[in-house]
């Protein structure tokens, strides 16, 4: 039995991520030397130009979710009470 290819693996976790239904933007694709960064949510508007990327033979590797989201900062912690 043959195994999955690695764009059949790619575009299962597209359809994936999209079944999820995640709140989230587009997508946007950039290519960075052989890295392909995806930025936001890879749907059906951008799946196009994601394989045609992918079909070029110059992309190694493919980074997704790369949107930084502020973190809450840590309260200070508590003083202890002396006895």
């Amino acid at each position: 039995m043959k195994s999955p290819s690695f764009f059949g693996w790619v575009l299962s976790f597209a359809c994936l991520a999209c079944a999820i239904g995640a709140p989230a933007s587009a997508a946007e694709l950039e290519l960075q030397g052989s890295r392909l960064v995806v930025s936001g949510m890879l749907d059906g508007s951008a799946i196009k130009s994601f394989t045609d990327q992918l079909g070029t033979g110059t992309v190694h590797t493919v980074v997704f979710g790369t949107r930084s989201v502020a973190r809450p900062k840590r309260p200070a912690p508590m003083p202890m009470p002396f006895a």
